[in-house]
């Protein structure tokens, strides 16, 4: 399951005890023009332990943003994203699918 599909499961974390998954989901949101520490936060994996990347509200303003202004590859990304978490929103309920939309 990638960050995208468990992002509304799991209070806008994804979980994983695979290293390479959350890099992997990490490396997504930095081609996305996301920062690390900024928009999100990363904590790897340890001894059997899930890890988790944690996008934070200012992720999710930034990656709303740049759907709209960002350019190339980044606007691309980002709007993707963005699509993809209205969608899973608006599945949910109309009421999470309007909070999402204020974000």
């Amino acid at each position: 399951m990638s960050f995208c599909e468990s992002f509304l499961h799991k209070s806008h974390r994804f979980t994983s005890t695979a290293l390479d998954s959350i890099r992997r989901e990490a490396q997504r949101l930095e081609n996305m023009g996301l920062e690390e520490g900024r928009h999100f936060s990363v904590k790897m994996p340890e001894g059997g332990d899930a890890g988790y990347l944690y996008i934070r509200r200012e992720g999710l303003e930034h990656a709303a943003w740049l759907s709209v202004h960002g350019e190339g590859e980044r606007q691309r990304l980002a709007a993707e994203f963005v699509e993809y978490i209205l969608q899973r929103a608006k599945e949910r309920s109309d009421d999470v699918h309007e909070k999402a939309k204020e974000s």
